[in-house]
């Protein structure tokens, strides 16, 4: 696999591509805001996109921010509602239904989340309804800091009307799929440092 050739920056987001991040000042650039990949497949093909960025709250916190499922209304752009379905006895799967406000039609889906709360690694799975073929995953490393945090998302099938104006660079796809990344990480950042704050007064 391999990753888009160029690099470049733009205010509070900075996208890395084709580069080794243990070889760059990664601390320096965390402070500068979320860090974005694009993955691509060994033919060129889009694969993922991630985010990562540094939270300045407990990992435990930003943990159940990112499993607050029921109101992600409250502070998550476009989010129409989010409700649980079902939630095994355990806690470790729960099956969500999402309705995202969009341009003509909006978007309905059902996502399943598989927990590991040991190794705080949550996994995302499109079961239902639009966005056939979608996954995410989010990877939390508690540090000095609070919590550093990795976010990736493919989201698929997300538009048949976009889609066919798509170029063989995946242009549209890759803009889709790094704004949304850059979005949810921003936004559960937010979130999680406004509670953590909240606590300490």
């Amino acid at each position: 696999m391999k990753t888009i050739s160029r690099f470049f920056c733009v205010p509070a987001i900075l996208l890395l591509c084709a580069f080794d991040l243990h070889g760059l000042d990664l601390a320096g650039l965390l402070a500068e805001g979320p860090v974005l990949t694009v993955k691509q497949s060994g033919e060129g093909k889009f694969l993922y996109a991630s985010a990562l960025v540094q939270i300045n709250a407990p990992s435990d916190l930003v943990w159940n921010v990112i499993l607050d499922l029921d109101h992600y209304c409250e502070f998550m752009p476009r989010v129409v509602y989010s409700k649980i379905q079902t939630r095994s006895e355990d806690g470790r799967e729960t099956t969500v239904k999402f309705e995202i406000s969009v341009p003509l039609v909006n978007q309905r889906y059902t996502l399943k989340y598989l927990t590991d709360p040991g190794k705080k690694i949550i996994r995302i799975a499109q079961i239902a309804g639009d966005l056939r073929g979608s996954f995410w995953e989010w990877r939390l490393t508690p540090n000095s800091k609070g919590t550093l945090v990795r976010y990736i998302g493919a989201t698929k099938n997300y538009s048949t009307m976009l889609q066919k104006f798509e170029d063989e660079q995946q242009t549209i796809t890759v803009g889709v799929n790094v704004s949304s990344v850059m979005t949810v990480t921003r936004m559960i950042k937010k979130r999680a440092e406004q509670l953590c704050a909240e606590k300490k007064h």
